[in-house]
């Protein structure tokens, strides 16, 4: 049985969200600017609540984001990442830098296509990171 997960974007990227071009231009928590990674989640409810800590406008009309379902096939690999394997700091945003060479290396390794990461807001629930260039990603 497939792993459903859930993308928040602007509906103006809805098209490339799978692309990983955001994470590469800005960086991100696990990964360093130039390199693309596609966040996503294990439920639409901590997509939401991942965005909005994240946001720093007032308010958003109701169609300026959209919400994307996908699914991960049972044939694609998934690496969970153990939180013990982390730093202990890990997720305060003074960790980020060494958060983002652990997504880095994970992304050059082309181990799997997906790798499964703590939540930093919830950590009981995972955020599945996607490296759009492995070749396994369609």
């Amino acid at each position: 049985m497939s792993k459903v997960i859930w993308r928040i974007c602007e509906a103006t990227f809805a098209e490339s969200a799978f692309s990983g071009e955001g994470a590469s231009i800005v960086g991100g928590r696990w990964n360093s600017k130039g390199k693309r990674m596609v966040y996503t989640a294990e439920h639409l409810s901590l997509a939401i609540l991942e965005l909005f800590v994240h946001l720093n406008i007032p308010t958003v009309e109701r169609d300026f984001f959209v919400a994307i379902k996908a699914e991960i096939p049972d044939n694609l690999d998934v690496e969970y990442m153990n939180i013990d394997r982390l730093p202990s700091d890990w997720y305060l945003s003074s960790s980020k830098s060494s958060l983002q060479a652990v997504g880095d290396e994970w992304m050059d390794s082309t181990r799997t296509p997906i790798l499964a990461v703590p939540s930093a807001i919830v950590p009981q629930e995972f955020n599945y990171l996607i490296n759009p260039l492995h070749p396994q990603f369609e």
